[in-house]
């Protein structure tokens, strides 16, 4: 597959019980031809959004929101452009709103200048401002990705909890899970000689220098993290919440 994709680099993490294996392939740059380890920080993308969900789902825990509300119920002026989907359909995908282009611009400036110059969640609701008109389905009635939805939850987020997306998501999954290495900052990344340098492909196969999607609104893409990390994430979900040691 390595070789099919010309993917440069890979980790693979096997679990089963309290058994865990690690095996890594290629380079984490072809330029230093290091190879990666457990330790190295690769970009999760929209791996990000599990977390932006998890969060949800404790907001729900604790009450402070209905997933059957509507997200302009909570966010009238970003959201309105979502109509009547609720929490549930916006988390599952399904609002009937389609994905409008503006997380993936960001992932290379050979795609679209260096992505549309939006700043802020005030941007965002401007940017999608009359694209209720492209809707396609009702809410619930097709699967349709959207990284405008999850960026919208992050919002959310933000309204519930009272603290910036990336210190709500700190304090309520990251530090708990002891995941040392993960991270929202690109200083921290671009600082750190044990990283992954992302890549495209172009249209001759051959690859170009990408980018991890950092920005003021991360919630649909913005965090890096490393295998063992990772690990740690995947004891939580396969534990339904409950971690090894029982917390």
């Amino acid at each position: 597959q390595m070789i099919a994709t010309r993917m440069p680099g890979l980790s693979l993490v096997l679990m089963r019980g309290d058994e865990v294996a690690q095996r890594h392939f290629g380079f984490r740059d072809l330029t230093t031809r290091q190879p990666p380890t457990g330790h190295t920080r690769y970009g999760l993308g929209s791996v990000t959004k599990v977390f932006t969900a998890l969060a949800i789902m404790q907001l729900v825990q604790e009450g402070a929101l209905e997933l059957d509300h509507t997200l302009t119920h909570y966010l009238p002026l970003e959201a309105h452009a979502l109509g009547d989907a609720t929490i549930r359909h916006v988390l599952a995908h399904s609002s009937g709103l389609p994905a409008l282009g503006w997380s993936e611009t960001k992932m290379s400036s050979h795609w679209f200048m260096d992505g549309f110059p939006i700043g802020g969640y005030e941007d965002l609701a401007t940017f999608m401002h009359g694209a209720d008109a492209w809707r396609t389905a009702e809410p619930c009635e097709r699967w349709q990705y959207s990284n405008e939805g999850y960026i919208l939850l992050g919002r959310l987020i933000e309204s519930l909890d009272g603290r910036p997306y990336t210190q709500a998501l700190t304090a309520r999954l990251l530090e708990p899970l002891g995941m040392t290495r993960i991270t929202f900052s690109q200083a921290v990344v671009t600082s750190d000689d044990d990283r992954v340098q992302p890549y495209m492909a172009r249209d001759d196969g051959t690859l170009m220098p990408g980018s991890n999607l950092y920005g003021a609104m991360p919630a649909a893409g913005g965090l890096v993290s490393t295998a063992d990390d990772m690990t740690a994430l995947a004891n939580l979900l396969l534990g339904k919440g409950t971690l090894p040691d029982g917390q």
